[in-house]
């Protein structure tokens, strides 16, 4: 199972010259696929792409009805911003927390077949709980579409009655829906750039790197491999150390544009490229500042808790971005 995200970043000095310390990537395990982006045929007007649900939450599962799965009051947790990748897959992704703080958290996934793994569909990630029962996920694939229905909690283990309950009526409602279809998916990283592949581009570009996996999984969830990664990149800056975490999220790129448009604050620009600094697009635990730009239609997201200077941040985000163009 994938560990919870930290935020931990010191805030730094402003910045006046930016140089990289030389280190090779963490052993990684995932594949090592190239990062370039695999074609697919444009979508024909009589199969335009559609979400499941229509990439809708509250027609997936109600609040109440996530509440009798887990036996406690849940409710939605919505996006500060949009990202379009779960749309892009014909999928959607949803969130519930409970109102006794954090006491419990839920998620519900749904693909269509056709873009996952079939040895991840199959797998015990997600049939099944963790060694300690506080995650336990239920999942079934049927005519075509896949559902995941999971709970976190010090006592998961108590809830998979209701969460598979759950998944039998979300997909006893399917049988109504029309049939997801992904989009064409054009420049899509597939799957994302390796940990190699991001410290390789900087060095290329005359910077020397330290960049490492952050949390190492091999679950290949998607059949264009994995389609989410996550880094910690270490730099100096005048001498003073500077770390962070970069998020590298295929497909996510209007993610830039929709934060620029969620506050007159937001947009940040920087060499010519634009930029978003906005809260992180789940705040749970506290709301930990990110920066966001974009690769093509992919998303670029760089972890700035602590830090006060955005165009310091700027920086980073711009030399990585260079790095993977």
């Amino acid at each position: 199972m994938t560990p919870l995200r930290s935020r931990n970043v010191a805030a730094m000095a402003a910045v006046a010259s930016l140089a990289f310390a030389l280190s090779g990537c963490a052993p990684a395990v995932h594949q090592t696929e190239s990062a370039s982006p695999a074609p697919e045929p444009t979508p024909s007007a009589t199969t335009m792409p559609r979400a499941v649900f229509d990439g809708d939450c509250s027609a997936l599962l109600t609040d109440d009805a996530m509440s009798d799965a887990v036996g406690q009051r849940m409710n939605i947790l919505s996006a500060m911003w949009d990202d379009g990748a779960d749309r892009g897959l014909g999928g959607i992704s949803c969130r519930w927390t409970s109102e006794d703080y954090l006491a419990a958290t839920a998620s519900v996934r749904a693909y269509p077949v056709d873009v996952l793994d079939p040895e991840y569909i199959a797998s015990e990630a997600v049939n099944g709980c963790d060694a300690e029962a506080h995650l336990c996920i239920v999942s079934e694939a049927v005519d075509g579409v896949w559902v995941s229905v999971s709970a976190r909690s010090d006592h998961a283990a108590d809830m998979t009655e209701g969460i598979s309950l759950a998944l039998a009526d979300i997909h006893a409602r399917l049988s109504d829906q029309p049939r997801p279809v992904p989009e064409a998916r054009d420049g899509w990283w597939a799957p994302a750039p390796t940990c190699d592949e991001l410290q390789s581009g900087l060095n290329a570009d005359g910077m020397q790197s330290t960049v490492a996996e952050y949390y190492p999984d091999g679950s290949k969830v998607f059949v264009d491999g994995p389609l989410r990664r996550s880094y910690t990149l270490v730099a100096t800056i005048d001498g003073t150390p500077y770390d962070t975490v970069v998020h590298l999220r295929s497909g996510a790129g209007v993610a830039v544009e929709s934060a620029r448009s969620s506050s007159d604050e937001a947009g940040v620009d920087y060499n010519g490229r634009e930029f978003a600094a906005v809260i992180e697009q789940y705040p749970m635990d506290g709301a930990a500042g990110v920066l966001l730009g974009s690769v093509g239609p992919n998303l670029v997201e760089l972890d700035r808790v602590g830090s006060e200077d955005v165009q310091r941040d700027a920086r980073i985000l711009d030399a990585v971005i260079a790095a993977l163009a």
